[in-house]
């Protein structure tokens, strides 16, 4: 969706902390329409339509912000911005640039960050505990240094024939997609769940740790490749594009 920004990855997991026998640091609305006494332009009106539709009523606020209040240039986000998805907060990062190798133009970037697991136990038995809690999902765009995030798309969205026909071709608008593709995931796929509870061993709870946190790993890299095949593989495929470049690379399922 071009002209709002919807708030990856930076993956900052804070630590648990457990003391022994003490106490514990448990640490988008109708389409074209009316608002107000303006007429929303079709494409603004569309914009806002998709927007809630895609993340919901209760963030209609976040998408009249975006869309009708501060509209900074396509992908152009110079604070960071936050909305809700259930329990967990999404925030997306303003985007830097960055000369980095392993970006050839723009990368988009989904992590978890939250406080991790605090207990307190009596003879090997888990009596209380807090957390996990201030989960947030963020999604970070970076592109690489020099490169100017108007340029048109190489590859996956920004080069279908809808894109190309409502004008959205830039490389800003692809990363974008990358963004809403997470917020997307995230509403339609439950969040992993901890199985810690009261009355397991230490090494139970631990374990409960330890499961969630791989749980989570899973659950980025489920949310990456759904990513891939709804903004990278359509239009002109980044496999194409590789290729074209002389880059051996498949990413795409081969059909």
């Amino acid at each position: 969706m071009g002209g709002y920004r919807i708030p990856g990855p930076m993956c900052r997991v804070r630590n648990q902390a457990e003391i022994d026998e003490g106490t514990s640091a448990l640490t988008c609305t109708p389409p074209p329409g009316v608002i107000g006494t303006r007429t929303l332009p079709y494409r603004e009106a569309t914009e806002l339509h998709e927007c809630i539709k895609i993340l919901g009523e209760g963030n209609a606020a976040y998408c009249r912000r975006e869309i009708l209040g501060i509209r900074e240039s396509l992908g152009s986000t110079r604070s960071s911005t936050s909305l809700r998805v259930g329990a967990v907060e999404v925030v997306f990062m303003p985007d830097n640039f960055r000369d980095d190798p392993d970006i050839l133009g723009g990368k988009t970037r989904p992590s978890i960050d939250y406080i991790s697991p605090g207990f307190h136990h009596v003879v090997n038995k888990v009596d209380r505990y807090t957390g996990p809690k201030e989960i947030r999902l963020i999604i970070q765009t970076t592109y690489k240094l020099g490169i100017n995030p108007k340029d048109p798309s190489g590859y996956g969205r920004g080069t279908t024939s809808p894109d190309r026909s409502a004008g959205n071709t830039s490389l800003a608008f692809h990363e974008q997609c990358h963004g809403e593709d997470f917020v997307q995931y995230l509403k339609d796929h439950s969040f992993p769940k901890f199985e810690g509870r009261i009355g397991l061993t230490v090494s139970q709870f631990r374990q409960a740790i330890h499961d969630w946190s791989a749980a989570l790993d899973m659950y980025l890299k489920d949310m990456n490749r759904f990513s891939e095949i709804n903004t990278d593989c359509v239009g002109t495929t980044i496999d194409q594009y590789s290729r074209s470049k002389g880059i051996n690379k498949t990413v795409c399922p081969v059909k």
